[in-house]
């Protein structure tokens, strides 16, 4: 099967080429605010938000269908496809993606191994390490995007070269969600190889047991099912559409976000020392000196989920400091339509020799002057957005 012979062979050249670090090099640049600058861009940001949304559409899709052509005794081809289409994203991107791979087979991001600015060991791929906080392997983004292929298998059949054309458009769409994930440093190549892997065949599972051989419909069922009480296929279509409209809500209030906060706050000549007041859940923060820096230089990245609204700025204030006295900072996160958690790392870097104390505040602490007094916030820049 040529599918599995790609996966094979793809996967044979991550290890022998060592191509996963190779091309994740080629995007990575430690000297820039963002290290991987390519991947924060306008429209791989707007990407990133709605890469999953056609699959959520095909899902919901499916489930109308199959419940509107319940009981029809014309309609079983299309009960067919529905259930099809529903089986093969509940089992693929959602079940084994994000429910068993991402949640335990433990692979470290980009990232997050030690070459490309992190402080994990490079893994390869089939290496998993089994922690939960490692949850690179395989990509989530990537698998909805490849998750169309699915109408392949339920257009084949009938409709030959449009289910053609449907697998060559998901193969493109996803290629190119796979190479925003590679950019914004988010998954190696070889995670958004498997992710197209496990959704082909999860789709190509499902399509065999649901009685078809190599993506064909077989003609098993000779007899038309008995007659469906028209109350009943109300309340199933009824409920179908309520859970249809649960899924697309849920998913709205779960839209991924991400934006990178940066601050620069000059040093003046004979300063060597400073603090910095920051809220107390603001997460993470590493601080780093850089040689010929004359800046304290704070960025921020933010990966979260939330309505579409979702935004989450810095309130930021820094007092001006003589020759000889310190500088003393404050700095404090806010946030409009985040649902639950959102991660927050920081990083701060210095001139060499600078020394910064750090000052943890509650959160009803964090507030800067500047906003105490009615002063505008200041939110991300449209290239975060």
């Amino acid at each position: 099967m040529l599918p599995a012979l790609v996966l094979a062979a793809g996967t044979a050249w991550t290890w022998v080429a060592d191509v996963d670090l190779a091309l994740a090099l080629r995007y990575y640049d430690p000297l820039a605010p963002n290290p991987f600058p390519l991947g924060s861009r306008p429209l791989w940001v707007w990407l990133y938000r709605w890469a999953i949304f056609p699959s959520v559409l095909l899902f919901v899709g499916g489930l109308l269908l199959a419940a509107w052509a319940y009981g029809d005794p014309r309609g079983q081809g299309a009960r067919r496809a529905g259930v099809l289409l529903m089986l093969a994203l509940l089992l693929g991107p959602m079940l084994l993606v994000n429910g068993v791979f991402k949640a335990g087979y433990g692979r470290p991001r980009p990232r997050q191994v030690i070459e490309l600015g992190g402080t994990q060991p490079f893994r390869p791929v089939l290496l998993p390490t089994f922690r939960g906080n490692e949850d690179g392997f395989p990509s989530g983004h990537a698998a909805a995007a490849y998750a169309p292929l699915v109408l392949y298998f339920v257009l084949r059949r009938r409709h030959g070269r449009v289910a053609w054309a449907a697998l060559g458009a998901s193969l493109a769409f996803g290629g190119v969600v796979s190479y925003m994930r590679m950019i914004q440093g988010g998954h190696f190549f070889s995670d958004v190889l498997w992710s197209g892997g496990v959704v082909y065949f999860s789709a190509y599972a499902v399509a065999r047991w649901q009685g078809r051989r190599d993506g064909v419909v077989a003609r098993r069922f000779t007899r038309d099912p008995p007659p469906v009480p028209a109350r009943r296929r109300s309340l199933v279509r009824g409920g179908a559409l309520l859970l249809g409209l649960l899924v697309l809500g849920v998913y709205a209030g779960r839209l991924p976000y991400f934006t990178t906060l940066e601050w620069r706050v000059p040093v003046p000549p004979g300063v060597s020392r400073g603090r910095i007041a920051i809220g107390a859940e603001q997460g993470r923060l590493r601080i780093a000196e850089r040689p010929g820096l004359d800046a304290l230089h704070l960025r921020v990245r933010i990966d979260g989920r939330g309505l579409p609204w979702a935004a989450v700025w810095d309130e930021r204030h820094a007092d001006s400091a003589a020759p000889g006295d310190g500088l003393t900072l404050r700095y404090a996160l806010r946030e409009r339509g985040m649902l639950g958690h959102y991660d927050v790392r920081a990083r701060m870097e210095m001139p060499p020799g600078f020394t910064l104390d750090v000052e943890r505040l509650a959160p009803d602490e964090a507030t800067t002057p500047a906003a105490a007094q009615g002063a505008p916030e200041s939110a991300p820049s449209a290239a975060d957005q």
